[in-house]
């Protein structure tokens, strides 16, 4: 079905919930909602944003796919990611010995290479000896 433009109206009376279904899968976004799908979402941070208490400063500020209006933590997406360095590091070995143990920076692999050859660190010194700069 085409997608109508939405209606220009002053008031909406005991309208029936209608939504359109069909075959193709939402977008790829993993902060889709019923709510986005349907544009619904949109039509209410609208009516917050102007009249809700306190005034939000626009819509925008209530979209969790807008920076101002995302969990910092999660970006929008309701799940945090965090990485412990020491799982993925040997800080006792130096990069030609395997300091990265994360199986993409195996020594001699592509991403290994980048590191090995930036010329920024002294390649067969043990990472813990390295100092921040």
């Amino acid at each position: 079905m085409p997608h109508l433009p939405r209606p220009d109206v002053d008031t909406l009376e005991g309208p029936s919930a209608s939504i359109v279904v069909d075959q193709a899968p939402l977008g790829a976004n993993p902060r889709s909602t019923v709510g986005t799908a349907t544009d619904a979402w949109s039509l209410l941070r609208q009516l917050y944003a102007g009249h809700g208490t306190p005034p939000a400063p626009g819509p925008h500020a209530l979209s969790f796919n807008a920076p101002t209006g995302m969990c910092p933590a999660c970006e929008g997406s309701g799940r945090t990611a965090t990485l412990d360095v020491d799982l993925v590091l040997d800080r006792s070995l130096s990069l030609n010995d395997g300091a990265i143990t994360f199986p993409n920076f195996a020594v001699g692999s592509l991403f290994w290479k980048v590191y090995a050859r930036s010329g920024a660190f002294d390649n067969d010194q043990p990472v813990q000896s390295y100092t921040l700069a």
